[in-house]
């Protein structure tokens, strides 16, 4: 049952990846729309969850400290992607974030849960490190090369490894709370920590549009509309009021729900240097195949190498 968890949870990542990239086509990409989405996501989830568990909440001292750093991954993981979408490509981005969530579990089952070490498994994750880097090489020719883009892969590698060892730790861990609980703290979280960090920005951008309206007055100018509406919070929040807009990002939490609590159930007993490889090879798989038939991309020799090499990586962990 557990390995079947796995499944729809893959199934439900590339759902989520297929609505987000509807999503992103429907919405210019700024800091605003970016943090509206989190918190609209998150409350929807939160919303879900509360309904699954019949409006009730079990809570203890070490679900809500697993909660609140899952919450602060999550905040600073959306903010790391706000911003490589202003300085690289996409597609390493999301290599590299991949990589992270299937490297650092493997490790930590392997080195603090003494999960079994098979030669197939090493193999597997060695091919399908070497195929996810495939995938992506040589996509993007005018990729803005820099070490401030370098920094911010890295970042996300180490930030999303390190939400699935939380997630995975909290679900092992005999004080922990039901699934659904967790997730109505950690969504409940994270839409507090991003209304923070919305009000923080805020704050700046009603300061530097008094500085422009003031250096505008001393050059005796004339402030101009569109860079006045550009600065300003409801200016940037203009392309979410759309009903287009808004049903996908409710959409995006609803597959988010299931996804995220398939992948928690499977957590409580599939070893973690099993489940999250698993997982990522079969997200490789099935998001390239889903970009061919809904998005009619044409994928190249290089790719689809990549992706069946992927497939028979994952096929490996199950030895």
């Amino acid at each position: 049952m557990d390995y079947f968890f796995i499944a729809i949870a893959v199934l439900f990542c590339v759902l989520q990846f297929t609505v987000m990239q509807f999503y992103q086509k429907s919405v210019k990409q700024n800091f605003v729309t970016g943090m509206t989405l989190v918190i609209v996501n998150s409350a929807t989830v939160a919303l879900i969850m509360l309904c699954l568990n019949g409006f009730k909440v079990s809570v203890s001292n070490a679900s809500l400290i697993a909660a609140l750093e899952y919450a602060c991954l999550l905040v600073v993981y959306n903010l790391l992607g706000l911003k490589v979408l202003e300085f690289g490509n996409v597609a390493a981005y999301s290599m590299f974030m991949m990589l992270g969530g299937m490297a650092f579990p493997f490790v930590y089952g392997v080195a603090f849960l003494k999960e079994q070490i098979t030669a197939c498994k090493i193999v597997g994750m060695v091919l399908l490190t070497f195929f996810m880097i495939l995938q992506v090489t040589g996509k993007s020719k005018n990729e803005k090369k820099s070490v401030l883009y370098a920094v911010f892969c890295i970042c996300v590698f180490v930030v999303n490894g390190s939400v699935s060892v939380v997630t995975k730790s909290h679900q092992i861990n005999p004080e922990a709370v039901d699934t659904k609980s967790y997730l109505f703290l950690t969504h409940s979280m994270t839409i507090g920590l991003a209304l923070i960090v919305f009000a923080v920005y805020a704050a700046i951008a009603k300061i530097k549009k008094s500085a422009e309206r003031k250096t505008a007055l001393d050059e005796t100018q004339p402030v101009s509309a569109e860079n006045s509406e550009s600065v300003t919070v409801l200016g940037q929040l203009k392309p979410f009021f759309k009903p287009k807009a808004i049903l996908l990002c409710i959409s995006l939490g609803v597959v988010m729900s299931a996804g995220t609590l398939f992948l928690l159930l499977a957590a409580r007993s599939v070893p973690a240097s099993v489940q999250y490889p698993v997982v990522s090879g079969g997200v490789i798989v099935l998001s390239a195949l889903t970009s061919v038939v809904v998005f009619k991309d044409k994928l190249s020799i290089r790719e689809i190498i990549a992706i069946a090499g992927a497939f028979v990586s994952t096929v490996l962990f199950a030895f």
